[in-house]
């Protein structure tokens, strides 16, 4: 198995409270790799998983040398980014937050957070990386997405004009 032949899991590296699941349960028992999520979204995260808490923090951090945790509050309170900066490039796990949909990019904000779901857009792009990596696409195209340049700004720009309308 490629995790027992690469040292194991050390930590179970949580996006929002929906990653949580029967599966964290498990990694832990197998590897005792605990949850390390945002705090603000404890409540909703410890009624899917009875894993440990490893680490809940309130803020951007380094975890490594190669890999960041940045919160970009709007899909959920909590909702945090992983970078990572590797041989290959820097990859940036978004989980659901940005999605590409067709042939365009949509941002999944709760309504009640959609002006500070704008606000982590504008951060996001701002951000250095090569390559998006979100754990959904609706469409033909699959991850990683190398979003640089003009091809970044029309991405976040188009998922930003969405939302505003919205919160008109």
């Amino acid at each position: 198995m490629l995790f027992d032949d690469s040292g194991g899991v050390k930590l179970q590296l949580l996006t929002h409270d929906a990653e949580a699941s029967s599966s964290c349960d498990w990694i832990y028992d197998r590897y005792g790799a605990g949850l390390y999520f945002n705090a603000a979204d404890t409540p909703h995260l410890v009624l899917k998983s009875a894993c440990p808490i490893a680490n809940a923090f309130s803020g951007a951090h380094r975890i490594s040398e190669e890999l960041d945790a940045i919160p970009l509050t709007g899909h959920t309170l909590g909702f945090t980014a992983y970078r990572l900066i590797h041989r290959d490039g820097v990859f940036l796990f978004i989980g659901d937050f940005l999605v590409p949909k067709g042939r365009t990019w949509v941002a999944n904000v709760y309504k009640l957070l959609l002006p500070v779901g704008i606000e982590s857009l504008k951060l996001l792009n701002k951000l250095e990386f090569d390559f998006l990596l979100p754990n959904e696409s609706k469409g033909q195209l699959q991850p990683p997405f190398k979003l640089v340049g003009s091809s970044r700004d029309a991405a976040i720009g188009n998922a930003i004009r969405v939302l505003e309308r919205e919160r008109q």
